[in-house]
């Protein structure tokens, strides 16, 4: 068994190999999982629950590029050195290959105090004190990735939406008259002690697969070779739910994939997305070493990045500043009849009008650049051009930003449209990178972070602001100053 580990979003690693076969094995092993993520074989888990039908458009999980080979006779040749690429997805794969078992794990490039603290931010997850050292003896770990996953999931659904509730069939024989009467039934049972009514009624009931899925996940985490220290705090809901008549019973992914979401339960997709792979790792004959027997699931990083983005504006900017994704309410048509939706990540809105466009990047942008090479790709600069032309109006100003995790002082990079002089595209440059130290077990200094949080808002308020005086017709500008 061998076992493969990567950093999201870094290009060019070299893992540990031992052996000049491990090149060849693990470039089959990158080659499966871009067949099963076509092929819907590993479970691609949404922070929204948002399903990708287009996984064709995915960039590939984990990429490589042949340095080195060897002939191996017969006009063949053998791999003997090559690089890797991974894209912004985190989780884990296992295959067979030849026999033999290979399990690729892509663990996020920050430490684990900066994944704790996104995930809390984004999806109001509490993490106790004591849960904190587990997390960083177990950073690497992909089953401790899964379960702070789930927990945080399991958050923004109980702050999002109410305990689902369904209506639920049932058959009964006694002396009251409840819901409508089954007249084959009452033929055929109480033909001769006509006392008894067979109804059939269906009432209101919490005990749903959803809820009963949450229960025996809390369960199967708080076990003592799970996670028991980081589900401490999810003991009185599971007696909440034990107290509205949820039933203990054991739920299987045949269960999950059963269920049938409506309006009311959409919200809980996501977690019981994150149910599947934990009853999968954790359930019957499940360890959380067992990593070569373990699902294969991934999770955007990019996401995560964009839910925070989000979260941090909404906090920090001023009241006259209304921050939004399209992505929760449903992106615009570009073209007329409805053809070419586009769903910029954020949106800023002041007095009705749209006044910045926030593209949140999970690469290594630092400025527009005079070309390509050492600036933003042309495709995403060609994408914010795009968005511009939609929400913008050539004689109102509009920002577009693109917003990136990069080390360094937070800044921005900002250049004016030659065809628009009001139309404004950059880069703004938010380090989290310097967050927590992946060698220790020490928390992120809160002061640290409500800094650096502050810092970022204040760039981005201060250029909406410059937005707002190029806006200002020259009265104006003579009464301000």
């Amino acid at each position: 068994m061998k076992l493969y580990r990567f950093k999201d979003s870094l290009f060019n690693q070299q893992p540990e190999l031992k052996a000049s076969t491990d090149v060849c094995l693990l470039i089959a092993a990158a080659n499966q999982l871009s067949e099963a993520v076509q092929n819907e074989k590993v479970t691609l888990i949404s922070l929204r629950g948002e399903r990708r039908p287009f996984r064709s458009e995915l960039t590939g999980i984990l990429s490589y590029t042949i340095k080195r080979t060897a002939p191996a006779g017969d006009h063949a040749f053998t791999v003997t050195d090559a690089s890797f690429d991974a894209s912004h997805y985190i989780g884990s794969y296992s295959t067979n290959i030849n026999g033999e078992t290979v399990a690729l794990q892509i663990a996020p490039r920050w430490g684990s105090g900066i994944l704790c603290y996104l995930l809390q931010y984004t999806t109001g997850i509490y993490q106790p004190p004591d849960a904190t050292a587990s997390a960083s003896l177990l950073k690497d770990s992909a089953a401790w990735l899964l379960a702070i996953l789930w927990k945080g999931l399991f958050n923004q659904a109980l702050r999002t939406w109410h305990i689902p509730k369904m209506y639920r069939r049932r058959e009964t024989n006694d002396r009251f008259f409840k819901g409508r009467l089954d007249v084959g039934r009452q033929i055929r049972l109480n033909n001769v002690d006509q006392s008894r009514f067979a109804c059939v009624d269906t009432p209101l009931t919490l005990d749903t697969t959803i809820s009963r899925t949450i229960r025996h996940v809390i369960r199967l985490l708080s076990r003592p070779d799970a996670y028991p220290a980081m589900m401490s705090d999810l003991a009185g809901y599971d007696e909440r739910l034990a107290a509205f008549g949820v039933v203990p019973k054991a739920v299987t992914v045949s269960d999950i994939d059963s269920i049938r979401y409506t309006r009311l339960s959409s919200g809980y997709r996501p977690l019981m997305q994150a149910s599947k792979a934990i009853l999968q790792r954790f359930g019957a004959g499940g360890s959380k070493t067992s990593i070569f027997e373990s699902p294969s699931y991934f999770i955007d990083m990019a996401e995560l990045w964009e839910n925070y983005l989000l979260a941090v504006l909404r906090r920090h900017l001023p009241d006259r500043y209304r921050v939004f994704s399209p992505n929760e309410s449903g992106g615009e048509w570009l073209l007329s009849g409805n053809k070419r939706q586009i769903r910029p990540d954020l949106l800023i809105e002041r007095g009705g009008e749209i006044v910045a466009v926030l593209d949140a990047k999970f690469k290594s942008y630092t400025q527009i650049g005079r070309h390509e090479k050492g600036g933003v790709d042309r495709e995403d600069l060609y994408q914010m051009g795009t968005y511009l032309y939609h929400y913008g109006r050539s004689e109102r100003p509009i920002l577009g930003l693109f917003v990136t995790p990069v080390p360094g002082a937070n800044a921005t990079n900002v250049e004016t449209l030659s065809q628009h002089p009001l139309h404004k595209i950059g880069v703004a440059a938010f380090d989290i990178t310097g967050w927590d130290d992946t060698t220790t077990s020490s928390a992120i200094p809160s002061e640290m972070i409500r800094r650096a949080e502050d810092t970022f808002a204040e760039v981005v308020r201060r250029e909406l602001e410059h937005c707002d005086h190029a806006a200002m017709p020259a009265s104006s500008e003579a009464v301000l100053f």
